[in-house]
């Protein structure tokens, strides 16, 4: 395990890029393999440091310490003493001890331990534990933590898949090759203009992919509505396409509810369609058929074409409120849907592919919100309804229906609920194969968050608000449940989370039985646990902070958080989005403080939504703005055979990236964003003509006004129209401002000096400027000139050519224009 002085590493590196793409012409073939399959330097791990700590000074460092700054501190003013230090070190390790510390620095020569010791008497002291090496290729990586792929598979084919003895520590080389390649993630595309936030993501194929966005549907921000609620996508064409999908007849709104919206003139102006929200969508690879659910209370059936230039509706499913969630399974076609409904809520489409509209289905309710629905009187301003739902994933639970409720106002407002109840809810598990209910053996009452299911066991995750014995800085708990043998599902496992509100929660496996499991929340942070580690969070990854959007609430209640994270294609690379507008790639496998990778993207409004192709080679991104970006590997980043040195550590950059990257580390956009394509506009609803209007339209009553006589338009049209000779048939007089309260009468002596007032002083003299007066020549100067014998006109032989090419030299100038009439002032300061 070899050390090199941070100065020799140095221009060892210059060295190399130097020589880089010319290795061939300073050194010979068997040079070249030797410098290949040999490390050069190995960082100080952790252990050893403590270790020298100990031996040099006979005590160990400060817990809550950092232990390279420590060292740094105990070596400093010390570099006339390093031999003797070396001396002391070599001695001790002679005699004896046990451990990690003793066994990995006795791997060490006495001449690395002194160079270290030479290092962090120049405070240059880094326990990154990097393995530097000479690889054969033309750049470094952006995270810098491996090998090329070429390099890895020639590794491969030496040494074998797992290369215990000859790279101890080195990561399975599956993991590597697929870090290796998310790492050259880069944003290919951008399309903008939906209709909102973008709420919802889903693969239905390898270059396929639909889309939903939220819509302006409310009664106070409906005149902003607009298509673009549902969108399909094609890599391969690289278009996206808005789709007429979800839409209702745009309601009348009562002047109680919105004072502008009720306005005959708005609707008359607006579309009769209204587009709603579309914020679930899910594709069965089992039916080959793609759902999406909205706010028109409908489930929509799709088969998108394969190379993604359009999708055809094949069925209609019919809700009783809005449908906030549709999930398919990989394992069966069975889809289940969740709607805003007390009673009856969760619904299982047994799909009929010859009958899609007609499909059966099966209704679900949690006892709590059957209890509440089932009480005829009572009129609560809030309701259970379903919070999350999911597909059991592994075999032996496939079949099982998992379910969270929370308390929710009708109204939307919080207050609505009672405070005893905010943090109640219930846990549901449904076998849909013989409509049974699934125990649960406690923790089931607590109000839900999130839900999933690990991939292979029948073991399943729920965010909960805390309940028991608890710290007082604990807000959510991640509760683990494992099925037993008598088909109950018991609480095995408690991770505690300081935040608030959980909105994703994810789990990859890491072991046949331990797993990482994360938890992104809404104070911008997501959590990470190893449960081989116990329950504390081993990762706290961070977005930026902003500023507080409603400076009346806290951060974690007015700010949607982080709301994208997935893992990629191994335990190597973990991804995060929050509203900072930023998606960073993590390696939850580093020590503490080191997990960051890189931004992988940066856009101007927060990240919303993301999911992953099926093979983990692009990457969808939804944003707030309404703007959806296609991330894949880089075309550009290949592999040649060039010499340079390659650092396994996070931080490294070569000179060409940092130039490419932005401020943030994020890859730039190198194409402008184009719009979506929309889709035809869809015929006016049957029933409009039958709408029963608030009365008449603005144009009927300026025409009833012109036919009375109580206006006329004035000759000048600089005027417009002025008050007729029935105009007193209008009663359209300010009573107040006339002797008697009568508007026939003169106006008030106090109201008449206030119009003229303003009469005058809105009015502004124009100054229009004269041009100058131009006196004539001299007359006798004038004739003088006329009797000149004065030809300027073009010579003999040039005429002659010009006839001769047939060029007309006699043309009539008709470019000439009429003169615009001046315009008249005087009807802006007059007043009739």
């Amino acid at each position: 395990r070899p050390y090199i002085r941070s100065a020799d590493l140095s221009d060892i590196r210059r060295g190399c890029e130097i020589m880089q793409g010319q290795a061939g012409k300073y050194m010979s073939q068997a040079e070249r393999k030797l410098l290949e399959t040999s490390i050069l330097h190995v960082d100080f791990c952790i252990e050893e440091v403590e270790l020298l700590c100990w031996l040099i000074t006979k005590s160990n460092p400060p817990i809550a310490s950092d232990v390279a700054a420590h060292f740094i501190s105990i070596m400093a003013n010390e570099e006339q003493n390093v031999e003797t230090i070396c001396k002391i070190v070599e001695r001790k390790l002679t005699i004896g001890g046990r451990g990690p510390g003793w066994q990995l620095l006795r791997s060490r020569d006495i001449t690395d331990i002194r160079s270290f010791l030479e290092d962090a008497v120049s405070g240059q002291v880094t326990l990154q534990s990097r393995a530097v090496s000479v690889d054969l290729r033309s750049g470094i990586s952006p995270t810098g933590s491996k090998l090329s792929i070429s390099s890895l598979i020639r590794e491969r084919e030496i040494w074998g898949m797992a290369p215990f003895r000859v790279c101890q520590g080195r990561r399975a080389f599956n993991v590597e090759i697929a870090s290796h390649i998310e790492d050259s993630f880069t944003r290919r595309s951008e399309w903008t203009d939906c209709c909102g936030d973008i709420s919802t993501l889903s693969w239905t194929g390898d270059n396929t992919f639909i889309c939903g966005a939220t819509a302006h549907s409310d009664y106070h921000n409906m005149q902003y509505n607009k298509p673009g609620n549902l969108l399909v996508g094609s890599t391969s064409l690289d278009t996206l396409r808005a789709v007429d999908g979800h839409r209702i007849m745009r309601p009348v709104v009562k002047k109680a509810d919105n004072a502008e919206n009720s306005l005959e003139s708005m609707r008359q102006t607006q579309d009769p369609w209204l587009y709603t929200s579309v914020v679930s969508t899910s594709y069965s690879g089992v039916s080959d058929y793609t759902f999406t659910a909205s706010f028109d209370e409908t489930v929509k059936v799709w088969k998108v074409a394969e190379d993604g230039s359009s999708m055809n509706l094949h069925g209609t499913w019919k809700h009783d409120g809005k449908v906030n969630f549709v999930v398919t399974s990989e394992n069966h076609e069975l889809v289940a849907t969740a709607s805003d409904v007390s009673s009856n809520a969760i619904r299982v489409y047994r799909f009929d592919v010859h009958d899609i509209p007609g499909t059966p289905y099966d209704t679900y309710s949690g006892d709590k919100a059957q209890e509440q629905a089932a009480e005829l009187e009572r009129e609560d301003m809030w309701a259970y309804f379903p919070a999350t739902i999911q597909w059991g994933r592994a075999p032996s639970v496939a079949n099982f229906l998992l379910v969270g409720y929370s308390p929710r106002s009708n109204t939307g407002h919080e207050v609505d609920i009672p405070d005893e109840k905010k943090n109640s809810g219930e846990l549901c598990i449904w076998n849909v194969q013989n409509g049974q209910r699934v125990q649960i053996s406690s923790a089931r009452t607590q109000n839900v968050f999130e839900v999933i299911w690990h991939p292979t066991l029948p073991i399943f995750l729920a965010a909960t608000s805390p309940c028991g014995v608890f710290e007082p800085e604990v807000k959510t708990q991640i509760r683990v449940f494992a099925l037993n043998n008598c088909g109950t599902f018991l609480h095995i496992k408690t991770l505690d989370c300081p935040a608030l509100d959980i909105n994703e929660l994810t789990i990859q496996p890491s072991s046949l039985v331990e797993c990482y499991v994360s938890a992104s929340c809404t104070d911008g942070k997501t959590y990470v646990w190893d449960t081989s580690q116990g329950d504390s969070a081993i990762h706290i990854l961070g977005h930026a902070s902003l500023d507080n959007p409603l400076h009346d609430l806290p951060l974690e209640i007015a700010d949607s958080g982080v709301k994208f994270a997935s893992w990629g294609a191994s335990t190597g690379r973990f991804y995060t989005g929050s509203s900072d507008g930023k998606v960073k790639a993590w390696d939850v496998r580093a020590p503490r403080g080191e997990a960051f990778i890189r931004t992988v993207l940066s856009v101007s409004g927060g990240i919303s939504a993301g999911a992953f192709s099926k093979n983990y080679s692009k990457l969808l991104i939804g944003d707030a703005t309404g703007k959806v970006h296609l991330i894949d590997v880089d075309s550009d980043n290949s592999d040649d055979d060039d010499m340079l040195v390659s650092e396994r550590a996070s931080t490294a950059t070569t000179i060409d990236q940092r130039a490419n990257q932005s401020k943030d580390g994020s890859q730039p956009s190198l194409k402008m964003p184009r719009v979506i394509m929309p889709h035809p506009e869809p015929l006016l609803p049957g029933g409009l003509q039958d709408i029963d209007t608030q009365g008449e339209t603005a144009h009927s009553i300026a025409h009833a006004y012109i036919e009375s006589g109580q206006l006329i338009l004035h000759p000048d049209r600089g005027i417009g129209v002025i008050q007729g000779p029935n105009y007193a048939d209008s009663l359209l007089y300010r009573s107040e401002a006339h002797e008697g309260g009568d508007g026939t009468k003169p106006l008030r002596p106090e109201w008449g000096a206030r119009q003229q007032f303003h009469l005058h002083s809105q009015v502004s003299t124009l100054r229009v400027p004269r041009l100058l007066d131009v006196k004539g020549s001299d007359p006798v100067i004038h004739n003088i000139n006329k009797s000149l014998d004065l030809d300027i006109s073009l010579s003999s032989p040039v005429k002659e050519a010009f006839a001769r090419d047939g060029i007309d030299l006699n043309f009539e100038e008709s470019h000439k224009f009429d003169l615009e009439p001046v315009p008249r002032y005087e009807i802006f300061r007059t007043k009739h």
